[in-house]
Parts: structure tokens; C-alpha cells; sequence
């Protein structure tokens, strides 16, 4: 058997062991599984490419209040593994979840900071 034939054959009999095992599946059911078998097989972190980045854990240290009615209150958030310097980090603290509701940062609250590139960096 030729290697372009091999696989058609694989399908085939795939398809025949899914009949075997459940005779009510409808032909739509099988149509789709053949098409997607005719399909090259990609792994998954090749199709769903992520943005070059680095996730660190921090903890919420400080509540900085609202200044007047023009600054917004601000968390600051302690970041383990940068140099001393870039250790701490200030982020307005009005945030959205994921429904859209309004939520802020509370002291002491475990956080994950992401940092992501937009493009990949070009050597």
C-alpha cells in the first residue's frame, strides 16, 4: 500500500471501529471526523502561539490612597526575583474581573504579574 493510501486506510477502519462501537452515530458525525482526519495533524503549541513573557508571583503591599479627586488610589505590589530596584511595582487599582464588574486590590492579596512582548524581539 502506498503511504498517501496508508492513511485513508487508518481512517477508514477509525471510522468503521466508531460505528462498531456506537451504530446511532449519523452521518454528519462521521463526515466532520473524516474531514478532521484528512486534516495534517499540528501540535497545539504550534497552532496557539503565546506572546513572549514571564508570569511572577507578588503580593499586594501597599494601598496608596486617592490623592485629591485627580490620581486614582494605587497598589503597590512586591514582586519576587527582579533586582532590588524593579522589585516593587504601582498599578491604578481599579480593575475589572472577568464578567466587567469593578474590583480593586486588597493588602495582603496574592497576585500574578504578566509581562508580555508585543512582537518577538528580532536578535
Amino acid at each position: 500500500m502506498s503511504e498517501i493510501a496508508q492513511p485513508a486506510a487508518r481512517t477508514n477502519v477509525m471510522l468503521q471501529d466508531m460505528l462498531r462501537i456506537n451504530p446511532k452515530i449519523d452521518a454528519a458525525t462521521l463526515a466532520s471526523v473524516k474531514k478532521e482526519m484528512a486534516q495534517p495533524r499540528v501540535a497545539a503549541s504550534v497552532r496557539i502561539s503565546e506572546p513572549p513573557g514571564v508570569r511572577l508571583p507578588g503580593i499586594v503591599d501597599k494601598i496608596i490612597p486617592a490623592v485629591g479627586g485627580k490620581q486614582p488610589e494605587k497598589a503597590q505590589i512586591a514582586i519576587r526575583g527582579p533586582a532590588n530596584l524593579y522589585r516593587e511595582l504601582r498599578i491604578e487599582n481599579t480593575l475589572q474581573n472577568d464578567v466587567g464588574d469593578g474590583v480593586s486590590l486588597k493588602l495582603g492579596s496574592r497576585v500574578k504579574v504578566i509581562i508580555e512582548a508585543k512582537s518577538p524581539a528580532k536578535k
